[in-house]
């Protein structure tokens, strides 16, 4: 399937100071932005969404946002943010987290889409973004009705146990492709593991 590589704000090439405008909604309106530019050069009819840790956080929140979201795609993201600040003790300690958006709080605006499929994924072993944090906002979509599948996958090889990228990327593009979530589910089981990276 076609696709374009997104940068968040002040990341990969990207315009901007991504240490200052992550997770605050300014990034998120760029983004949001940044696609509506995106449909219209390229006449995109639907999206199929992949983000990974603050960009799985970007996806989330774009499922509240836009109704042309047909596949969403969150690998070890903090989409219920405010839970993932608290689990990690991180309420106090970053700068004005009450200033950033947090998908979870957005959930009661998820347009409804009998279309729309939507992957949560991550390590239940990751220390850095609790998998607690992305079953309970799986749940929070599933108890409001979408079409949501939960993947632990406990194959993130990084010391943190973070890193699903790559198994992120397939889930996309086998999403977009129109494969079911059971379909992507095997097939993330069954991937080899990857070489390592040299970033996100």
């Amino acid at each position: 399937v076609p696709f374009v590589f997104l940068g968040r704000p002040g990341s990969y090439g990207s315009a901007g100071r991504h240490y200052t405008d992550r997770h605050r909604p300014r990034e998120a309106a760029l983004i949001d932005a940044a696609m509506d530019a995106l449909t219209k050069r390229y006449r995109v009819g639907a999206w199929a969404v992949g983000g990974h840790s603050g960009g799985g956080t970007l996806t989330a929140e774009m499922l509240a946002r836009r109704t042309d979201i047909r596949c969403a795609v969150i690998s070890s993201g903090a989409a219920a943010f405010r839970a993932y600040l608290e689990a990690r003790g991180l309420t106090t300690a970053l700068a004005k987290p009450a200033e950033w958006f947090d998908p979870a709080a957005s959930l009661d605006t998820v347009p409804a889409d009998s279309r729309r499929r939507v992957i949560v994924m991550g390590d239940p072993r990751d220390s850095n973004v609790p998998f607690t944090t992305q079953t309970l906002y799986a749940e929070g979509l599933r108890a409001r009705g979408h079409d949501v599948t939960l993947i632990p996958l406990e194959r993130a090889a990084d010391p943190r146990h973070h890193s699903l990228v790559d198994w992120a990327e397939a889930a996309t593009g086998l999403c977009a492709h129109g494969e079911s979530p059971a379909a992507i589910a095997a097939a993330l089981t069954a991937m080899p593991d990857p070489p390592p990276r040299i970033s996100n």
